[in-house]
Parts: C-alpha cells; structure tokens; sequence
C-alpha cells in the first residue's frame, strides 16, 4: 500500500511538472500583425498567417503571449469595454503588443465623433488591461464620450489603462477627453512623448498616471487643471509648452521629480505646477496670473528662472521651499520671486516686481535674498551665482544654511553637508566636474552710445564660476544676469567664460553688439516746414509720434520744443487710444521742462472716461519720458481692467520710466488715475482721480515704483494718493478715498511723509502696507484710525 501511494504521489508530481511546461511553453507564444497579409490564419504564429487587425491578434493570445505588429496606419474595427465606450484596440489580459520598427512608422488611430470631437461614436485608441503592455506605436485621433461614465467613458482619449497597465515608447499626439487625461489616463508611461493632445478638465497629456522619461509638450487643458498632467507622478520628465487654467506644466496633486519645466502657462495659477511636490526640478521661463513658476506648492532643491506672473508671484506664490534658487523671475504687481511663501536655505536675488521685487510676505529662514528678511541666518550681500543654478566658489552663500531643512540631495544628485550651503547647489571644491554649454542672450545688439543693455546667462553643466567680459575693459565675476552701457561708439564682442575642475581654461559664448553715436530727432508745435527724417531744428517734426517713428535705433533721443502738443492718437491695446506712444528703447525728452511743456489727452463729450477718451503717454519697454506735463488724459469704461481702464495719464511697461513730469487733472476708470506701473522719478501727482467706487484704485498712480515724488489732491476708491508699488522719499498730502487708504494702500513705503489725507471709511493715512520710517500727521478716517 505505502508503495503504491509513493507510485501515485510520483505520477502526479510528473503530471504537475509536465503542465508547468508545457503552460510556460504557451506564455511564451508569439503572435503576429500585418496589415497588409493576405492570408491570415487563426492562431497567427507567424508572419506567413500574421492577423490584418491588432484586435485579431490579441484575442488569439493567452496570458503572458507577445503580439507582434508589422509597420502600418491600424485604424479600422473597434470594442467597447465598458458602456458605450468604442475603443480601436482592446488589451484585455496580460498581453504585450509591440511594433516591430517604432512609433515612426507604426500608428494606431482612433476618431472623433461625427460632426464633433467628443460624443458617441468617438473612437478611442487603447485600452490597456491589468498587466497589459504596449510599446513602440503612435497613437492619434482618439477621442472620448461626453456622456456616460466620468472616468471609463469620458477619459483618456489615447489610451485608458488599468493601474498596472503599461505604455512604453509610444508617441500620444492630437488625442482629446471630454473629462480627463486627453492623451493617456493612468497606467505607468515610460519612454513616452506627448504633444497636443487636450483634455476638458484634467491632464492635458496624462491624467493619474505614473511617467518615466517623458516628455509632454503642448497639451492643453480647456477649463481646470494640469495642462501636461495631473494627479502624476513624473520623474525625469520634461513638460514644455503646456497651457491650462490652473498647473499649466504639472497639475494638482503632481510628484515630480527631476523634471524640467519650460514654457508652460495658466490664465490663473501656477504656469508650471500647481498644488504639487516638486524635487530637483528645473521652473523655467513659465507662466501664470499669479505663480508663475509654482502655485501652493512644496519644492525641495529646484531653481526657478525667468518666470513671471502677469498679477503676484512670479517665481512662486503660497509655496514652501528649502533649498532653492529663484532668480529673473517677475510679477506685474508683488512678489517677483516669492510671494506669501515660505523659504528655508534659499536664494531669492536678480527678480522684479514694482513691490518686493525678490520676496514679498514671505518668511525666510537662513536664506539670501535683498532687501534683508527678518529671520534667523539670513545674508542679504549678493549671493555671487556662477549660473542660475550653480553657486560659484566665491560665493558667501557656501555653507551657510541649515541642516534643519534639507530634504534628499542637491540639485546635482550630490549629498547635503553640514552646515548645507544656501540654494539649490552644495558647492564642494574640485566637485564641479563634466562638461559645459555656455550660452546667453542680449536683450538688444545694435544701440546707442550710453544705452544699457540687458544680458541672461544660458548655461548648462556644473560650472564653478563665470565672467562677462564686455569688450571695452570692464570684466564682471558671478553674474547670470548683468547689464552694461558702452561710452564709445564701436563694435563689441561680448564673452561669458565658464569655468569647472574639467575646463580651467573655460568654455565660452559670444555675442557682438554694435554701438552707434546716438540719433537725435527734433519736435517743435510750429515748425512751418517739417522734414522727415528730422534730425535738425530746422527740419523738427510738428508731432512727437511723427519724430519717435522717424527711427529704430535703440537708444535714440526724441527731443521736444515748448508747446502743447494735444493732437493726434495711437493704439496699442484693445480700443484705447493714446496721444504719444513712446516707442521700445526711445527717449523723449522736453527742451526747457514741463512747465512749459504739454501733453494733452481728452476725456469723452459729456463725461470723462468711455469710447473715444485719449491717454496722454504709453511708454514701453526700456522707454523713458522726461520733462512734460500731462493732463486731461482719460480710459475707456469698457475692456480690458488693466490696459484698457487704467493709466489715464500714463501707463508704462514694467520697464518704462517717466521722470521730472507733472501729471494732473488726468482719470482712470479703474486704476491709477495719473500713472499705472513703470517707474515715476521727481514727479508730482496732483488732482488725478481713479474710480470712485470699491473696484477703483490708485487716484494718483496705481502699481508704480515712486521715488521723490510729490503726491496731492488725488482721489480714488482705495488708495487715494497711490495703490500698491513702492514709494521712496515720497510725499503725500491731501489726498482722499472713498473706502479706505486716503493717502495710500497696499504699498511699501520708505521714508515718507503723510499728511492731511483722508479715508471715508478707514485709514486715512496708510491701509494694509508696510511703513519704514515714515512720519503720519493730521490724517483722519470717517469710521476706523487716521
């Protein structure tokens, strides 16, 4: 008996052996696809019997088969999983379908509903089941319902994966959702591109999905979030060029890591992430109405350049951040490189904003960033950057952090020491190792004599240091963004020089720049003889637009005879109109001041702002106005709030500057009734007024930087002499607001005098702004403090 029961126990250890094989024969099958075979037999084991169809091939396939799929546009047939939900291909088991030749050459197209994009009988590319795997096609075309299911029917119009289906080496192009995930929706993607595919409500590109060496370029999401993706995990992704209403790169709740971000937007927030966790991540050139960078996120060890917010925030707005660079970020109104956000180990320099141009209600912690943040360590001397990125061997940032708040390894995957240094790089000496790409850009290069121009590093490598050497003798060290103005005439070779342990000698990048004697134009109201092009008193121009477009170069001098010049009109934006538009890079300047010298703009029969009222003065970028007074210059009461209802007397480009003027008896219907943005030096503001209601704002100048100026007389809804912006040595009497901020709201102010405003309602002095050595006397408020 015991022997026969060890025979049978044998017999079926044999039997289990044997089906084990001959089961691991079976996975291991191979099926095949050609579009173009002519006989196809079913199970398609080889080319000669190869199925027409993907779909074919798939259900002759077991668990664990492959299916091979020869070069070819697969674009007919279709299943519905779920619902009414067709899909062009349906990968129900554990298969693995892969092309021969690659996505080039190998397309699998789905469609777009009749006379729609999205709807019933919308095709959608793929679907890709549990431990499913595609690899090496382009998929296109494919589009969802806008009925049905939320997430199985209305998402993922290239391919709709289980969790642990898996996409490699696929191209997702011109794919739409209804809801989400417009070119993949879940699954993990590895090796993928994704480029102009679009999503109603989340992920442009992917939407709950994990990506590996992706890139996601172009992917837009109509109305929510998450442009590239949402909800992702991306590691070592590049997103570029991504649009969305809020997370234009990467959207809410996004893991990102090692990633680059380039170039993508948000008409509200976070141009490159929103609501997500950012390690060693690269921001770049992104942007968003407020968080140019990144919106209400955490980032750890990331540099974020040349971002900008059209509102606040331009690198980052309601963010938490350790180690981390942020430089030649901008905002339009506060907060250049950080705005309400929290900064531990960080360098915040070379940003702009009309208020706190680097930093702007944010806490620092051991950080370098200028004006000087109250908090423990901080430095505020300039942090001496050899790249935007790389701190150079000189720096006074080395070493200076704590060790408190690093999280994982720098920028370069290099441990953290202790004390770490500020921002993104811990600099070791002879560690700054491997190649170099030197590269910059000139802002202009042809100019004139005396004209500043603007110079971005472009680098990439880990360089220890670097030098702008601008032709004429003048060398400066460690700066990624620098400016220089050449005395003589001439053509000039400007060099940036990188340098690192591997390159001693540097590696170098040149741009020349040709400097010219600077162009002089004339203007006189009465010249009898005007001759284009101008450039003599007997040949002036009798108006200032004629002689400002009478030349190009950069640099060049306008200049302006006695008189009042009230005729004539340009428009930049929208529908409004503006008496003078001072070109990009001009100069105009008044002879003998603006006592003496008019510019006049003109309010709408009737009433003052609406249709047909004329601005006096839009100056643009790198444009200066000097000498004149403006007045009568009135909005529209239509269009855009920014452009179109604000800036009566003036409205400058973030980089125009307008100096020595009078600007009086000028309205706004929103904002800044004399001036908004741009810069004001030695200017009296008298007499202005911004609309009178809550929405009105910055009687005298709305957003500018102010510096010695005199305000008086000016009245607004809020912020009757000035709203917002920053104002030095500035002086501020007798002006009133409707609601609060008599004298000013919103505004930093560096010592000024306030005095005889009032307020309505509250402040009559100052509301909601910072005060630094100011004197207050003789303000009041009708409900709450003077």
């Amino acid at each position: 008996m015991t022997h026969l029961i060890r025979s049978v126990s044998l017999a079926a250890v044999l039997a289990a052996i044997l089906l084990q094989v001959l089961a691991s024969l079976a996975a291991g099958a191979t099926r095949y696809v050609n579009l173009n075979n002519s006989t196809p037999v079913s199970p398609y084991t080889n080319w000669l019997s190869a199925a027409t169809n993907i779909q074919d091939a798939v259900d002759a396939a077991g668990a664990g088969d492959e299916v091979v799929v020869a070069d070819g546009h697969y674009a007919a047939g279709g299943r519905a999983l779920y619902g009414l939900m067709t899909n062009r291909v349906v990968i129900d088991k554990a298969v693995a379908v892969r092309s021969v030749n690659g996505p080039l050459v190998t397309t699998i197209e789905g469609a777009a509903a009749p006379g729609f994009v999205n709807g019933d009988g919308a095709v959608r590319c793929v679907y890709v089941g549990t431990n499913a795997v595609l690899s090496g096609f382009t998929l296109t075309n494919g589009h969802t319902r806008v009925a049905g299911h939320d997430t199985i029917e209305q998402s993922g119009g290239g391919a709709w994966c289980e969790i642990s289906g898996v996409v490699s080496n696929c191209t997702f192009t011109g794919n739409s959702a209804d809801n989400a995930g417009g070119g993949a929706y879940r699954g993990t993607l590895n090796n993928c591109t994704l480029g102009g595919n679009s999503a109603q409500n989340y992920g442009g590109g992917a939407n709950g999905a994990t990506l590996n060496n992706c890139t996601l370029s172009s992917n837009l999401v109509s109305f929510f979030v998450g442009g590239g993706g949402s909800a992702c995990t991306l590691s070592n992704c590049i997103l570029i060029g991504n649009s969305a209403g809020f997370g234009g790169g990467g959207g809410a709740d996004c893991s990102l890591n090692n990633c680059t971000l380039t170039g993508n937007s948000a008409s509200d927030s976070g141009g490159g992430a929103e609501n997500s966790t950012l390690n060693n991540c690269t921001l770049s050139g992104n942007w968003a109405s407020s968080g140019g960078g990144a919106f209400q996120s955490t980032l750890n060890n990331c540099t974020l350049a040349s971002n900008s917010a059209s509102d606040s925030g331009g690198g980052v707005i309601y963010g938490t951040l350790n180690n981390c660079t942020l430089s030649g970020n901008s905002a339009s109104f506060y907060g250049g490189g950080a705005n309400f956000s929290v900064l531990n180990n960080c360098i915040a320099y070379y940003n702009f904003a009309p208020n706190g141009p680097n930093h702007y209600g944010s806490t620092f912690n051991y950080s370098c960033a200028t004006p000087l943040p109250p908090g423990p360590g901080n430095i505020a001397v300039e942090p001496l950057l050899a790249s935007t990125s790389h701190l150079s061997a000189e720096s006074p940032c080395i070493g200076q952090g704590s060790s408190a708040d690093t999280h994982g390894l720098d920028i370069d995957g290099e441990r953290w020491l202790d004390p770490p240094c500020m921002g993104a790089d811990q600099f070791v000496a002879g560690q700054a190792t491997g190649g170099l790409a030197m590269a910059f850009t000139a802002a202009y290069t042809n100019v004139s004599a005396g004209f500043a121009v603007a110079f971005v590093a472009q680098t990439s490598g880990h360089l220890a240091s670097s030098v702008w050497d601008f032709g004429d003798g003048v060398v400066v060290s460690n700066r990624p963004y620098a400016s220089h103005a050449w005395a003589v005439p001439g053509l000039y070779e400007v060099r940036l020089t990188g340098y690192n342990a591997d390159w001693p000698d540097g590696v170098s990048a040149t741009v020349r720049v040709q400097v010219g004697v600077r162009e002089v134009y004339y203007v006189n109201a009465t010249n009898a003889a005007p001759l284009y092009p101008y450039t003599n008193r007997a040949d002036a121009a009798a108006s200032i637009q004629e002689a400002i477009d009478a030349g190009v170069q950069i640099g060049r001098l306008v200049l302006v005879a006695d008189g009042a010049y009230g005729t004539g009109g340009r428009v930049v934006y929208g529908l409004m109109t503006n008496r003078v538009v001072v070109s990009e890079g001009a100069e105009v300047r008044s002879v003998n001041g603006p006592l003496v010298t008019q510019i006049e703009g003109a309010s709408v029969d009737g009433t003052t702002n609406g249709d047909g009222a004329i601005r006096c003065v839009y100056v643009s970028t790198n444009a200066v106005l000097i000498g004149f007074t403006l007045t009568n210059g009135h909005t529209r009461a239509e269009g855009d709030y920014a452009k179109e209802q604000s800036g009566g007397g003036v409205w400058c480009e973030p980089s125009g500057a307008v100096s020595n003027c009078t600007l009086t008896g000028n309205s706004a219907q929103r904002r800044g009734g004399g001036a908004y943005g741009g810069t004001l030096n030695r200017c009296t503001l008298s007499s202005n007024l911004a609309g009178t209601s809550y929405s009105g704002a910055g009687g005298g100048a709305y957003n500018v930087a102010l510096n010695n100026c005199t305000l008086a007389g000016n009245s607004a809804g809020n912020g009757g002499g000035a709203y917002g912006g920053t104002l030095n040595n500035c002086t501020l009497s007798d002006n009133s607001a409707g609601n609060g901020g008599g004298g000013v709201s919103g505004a930093t102010l560096n010592n000024c005098i306030l005095s005889g405003n009032w307020a309505s309602y509250e402040a009559g002095g100052a509301s909601f702004g910072t005060l630094n050595n100011c004197t207050l006397s003789g303000n009041s408020a009708g409900y709450d403090g003077g």
